[in-house]
Protein backbone atom coordinates (compact mmCIF):
# COMPACT_ATOMS: atom_id res chain seq x y z
CA UNK A 1 0.00 0.00 0.00
CA UNK A 2 2.86 2.38 0.85
CA UNK A 3 4.50 1.62 -2.49
CA UNK A 4 1.31 2.40 -4.40
CA UNK A 5 0.81 5.69 -2.56
CA UNK A 6 4.42 6.69 -3.16
CA UNK A 7 4.18 5.71 -6.81
CA UNK A 8 0.98 7.69 -7.25
CA UNK A 9 2.47 10.76 -5.50
CA UNK A 10 5.63 10.61 -7.60
CA UNK A 11 3.69 10.12 -10.81
CA UNK A 12 1.38 13.00 -9.94
CA UNK A 13 4.39 15.25 -9.27
CA UNK A 14 6.00 14.32 -12.60
CA UNK A 15 2.75 14.90 -14.50
CA UNK A 16 2.33 18.33 -12.88
CA UNK A 17 5.90 19.31 -13.80
CA UNK A 18 5.41 18.14 -17.37
CA UNK A 19 2.10 19.95 -17.71
CA UNK A 20 3.78 23.11 -16.45
CA UNK A 21 6.57 22.74 -19.03
CA UNK A 22 3.98 22.09 -21.74
CA UNK A 23 2.06 25.23 -20.83
CA UNK A 24 5.30 27.23 -20.90
CA UNK A 25 6.05 25.87 -24.40
CA UNK A 26 2.60 26.81 -25.64
CA UNK A 27 2.60 30.26 -24.02
CA UNK A 28 6.09 31.08 -25.35
CA UNK A 29 5.00 30.12 -28.87
CA UNK A 30 1.95 32.32 -28.68
CA UNK A 31 4.01 35.14 -27.14
CA UNK A 32 6.38 34.95 -30.12
CA UNK A 33 3.43 35.25 -32.47
CA UNK A 34 2.14 38.31 -30.56
CA UNK A 35 5.61 39.92 -30.67
CA UNK A 36 5.77 39.33 -34.41
CA UNK A 37 2.32 40.82 -34.97
CA UNK A 38 3.36 43.88 -32.97
CA UNK A 39 6.59 44.23 -34.95
CA UNK A 40 4.75 43.92 -38.27
CA UNK A 41 2.23 46.60 -37.19
CA UNK A 42 4.55 49.03 -35.36
CA UNK A 43 8.05 48.13 -36.51
CA UNK A 44 10.57 50.77 -37.54
CA UNK A 45 11.41 50.18 -41.22
CA UNK A 46 15.12 50.22 -42.00
CA UNK A 47 17.19 49.53 -45.09
CA UNK A 48 19.83 46.93 -44.36
CA UNK A 49 22.62 44.99 -46.02
CA UNK A 50 22.93 41.21 -45.59
CA UNK A 51 26.27 40.40 -43.93
CA UNK A 52 25.87 36.62 -43.46
CA UNK A 53 23.35 33.82 -43.97
CA UNK A 54 23.19 30.62 -41.90
CA UNK A 55 20.77 27.73 -42.07
CA UNK A 56 18.44 28.05 -39.08
CA UNK A 57 18.51 25.50 -36.29
CA UNK A 58 14.75 25.10 -36.03
CA UNK A 59 12.69 22.26 -37.45
CA UNK A 60 11.12 24.61 -40.01
CA UNK A 61 13.05 25.61 -43.12
CA UNK A 62 14.51 28.92 -42.05
CA UNK A 63 17.68 30.94 -42.36
CA UNK A 64 19.28 33.32 -39.89
CA UNK A 65 20.19 36.41 -41.87
CA UNK A 66 22.56 38.86 -40.19
CA UNK A 67 22.06 42.38 -41.48
CA UNK A 68 23.80 45.69 -40.97
CA UNK A 69 21.35 48.57 -40.64
CA UNK A 70 21.85 51.71 -42.73
CA UNK A 71 20.52 53.80 -39.81
CA UNK A 72 20.91 52.32 -36.31
CA UNK A 73 17.88 52.05 -34.03
CA UNK A 74 18.62 52.87 -30.38
CA UNK A 75 22.32 52.15 -30.98
CA UNK A 76 21.58 48.76 -32.58
CA UNK A 77 23.68 48.54 -35.78
CA UNK A 78 23.32 44.83 -36.59
CA UNK A 79 20.47 42.36 -36.07
CA UNK A 80 19.68 38.75 -36.98
CA UNK A 81 16.48 38.19 -38.93
CA UNK A 82 14.78 34.79 -39.22
CA UNK A 83 13.47 34.29 -42.76
CA UNK A 84 12.04 31.32 -44.69
CA UNK A 85 14.90 29.57 -46.50
CA UNK A 86 12.78 29.50 -49.65
CA UNK A 87 13.51 33.23 -49.74
CA UNK A 88 17.29 33.18 -49.65
CA UNK A 89 19.33 36.37 -49.67
CA UNK A 90 22.92 36.55 -50.90
CA UNK A 91 25.55 38.35 -48.83
CA UNK A 92 25.58 42.01 -49.83
CA UNK A 93 21.90 42.10 -50.81
CA UNK A 94 19.89 45.15 -49.79
CA UNK A 95 16.74 44.30 -47.81
CA UNK A 96 14.16 46.15 -45.78
CA UNK A 97 13.56 44.98 -42.23
CA UNK A 98 11.21 46.01 -39.45
CA UNK A 99 12.85 46.67 -36.08
CA UNK A 100 10.75 46.14 -32.96
CA UNK A 101 10.65 49.61 -31.32
CA UNK A 102 10.43 48.02 -27.84
CA UNK A 103 13.31 45.59 -28.50
CA UNK A 104 15.74 46.92 -31.14
CA UNK A 105 17.60 43.60 -31.14
CA UNK A 106 14.56 41.92 -32.71
CA UNK A 107 13.82 42.32 -36.41
CA UNK A 108 11.69 40.72 -39.10
CA UNK A 109 11.37 40.98 -42.83
CA UNK A 110 8.53 43.32 -43.75
CA UNK A 111 5.38 41.35 -44.52
CA UNK A 112 6.68 38.06 -43.09
CA UNK A 113 4.90 37.65 -39.77
CA UNK A 114 5.89 34.76 -37.52
CA UNK A 115 2.99 32.33 -37.34
CA UNK A 116 2.62 29.99 -34.40
CA UNK A 117 2.61 26.40 -35.51
CA UNK A 118 0.19 25.19 -32.87
CA UNK A 119 0.46 21.60 -34.12
CA UNK A 120 4.23 21.63 -33.51
CA UNK A 121 3.70 23.19 -30.07
CA UNK A 122 1.16 20.53 -29.11
CA UNK A 123 3.50 17.84 -30.46
CA UNK A 124 6.29 19.16 -28.24
CA UNK A 125 3.98 19.29 -25.22
CA UNK A 126 2.75 15.75 -25.87
CA UNK A 127 6.31 14.47 -26.27
CA UNK A 128 7.23 16.01 -22.90
CA UNK A 129 4.25 14.35 -21.27
CA UNK A 130 4.99 10.91 -22.72
CA UNK A 131 8.67 11.15 -21.78
CA UNK A 132 7.80 12.14 -18.22
CA UNK A 133 5.31 9.32 -17.81
CA UNK A 134 7.82 6.78 -19.10
CA UNK A 135 10.51 8.17 -16.81
CA UNK A 136 8.18 8.02 -13.83
CA UNK A 137 7.17 4.46 -14.62
CA UNK A 138 10.82 3.44 -15.01
CA UNK A 139 12.41 5.33 -12.12
CA UNK A 140 9.93 5.72 -9.28
CA UNK A 141 9.36 2.02 -8.45
CA UNK A 142 13.13 1.50 -8.30
CA UNK A 143 13.52 4.34 -5.83
CA UNK A 144 10.77 2.98 -3.61
CA UNK A 145 12.29 -0.50 -3.75
CA UNK A 146 15.66 0.91 -2.61
CA UNK A 147 14.00 2.80 0.27
CA UNK A 148 12.27 -0.35 1.49
CA UNK A 149 15.51 -2.36 1.22
CA UNK A 150 17.33 0.22 3.34
CA UNK A 151 14.66 -0.19 6.01
CA UNK A 152 15.29 -3.93 6.00
CA UNK A 153 12.18 -5.09 4.14
CA UNK A 154 12.78 -8.06 1.87
CA UNK A 155 12.82 -7.28 -1.89
CA UNK A 156 9.61 -9.21 -2.48
CA UNK A 157 7.77 -6.88 -0.07
CA UNK A 158 9.16 -3.89 -1.95
CA UNK A 159 7.87 -5.38 -5.17
CA UNK A 160 4.40 -5.70 -3.68
CA UNK A 161 4.50 -9.48 -3.21
CA UNK A 162 4.19 -11.50 -0.05
CA UNK A 163 7.21 -11.38 2.24
CA UNK A 164 9.54 -14.35 2.09
CA UNK A 165 10.92 -15.53 5.40
CA UNK A 166 14.44 -16.85 5.49
CA UNK A 167 15.21 -19.86 7.55
CA UNK A 168 18.50 -20.81 9.02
Amino acid sequence: MVLRAALFTGLLFVVLVVLTVSVVILVSGFASARKSAYTQAHGVPRDATVTSVMLGSSKASTEDVDVSLADPVDGQQTVTVLVPSAQSFPVGARVQVLIDPQDPGYAEMAGQQFKTDSVALWDAATAWLIAALLAALAVWPGREWRKLRRRGAPPSAAAGGTPQHRTG
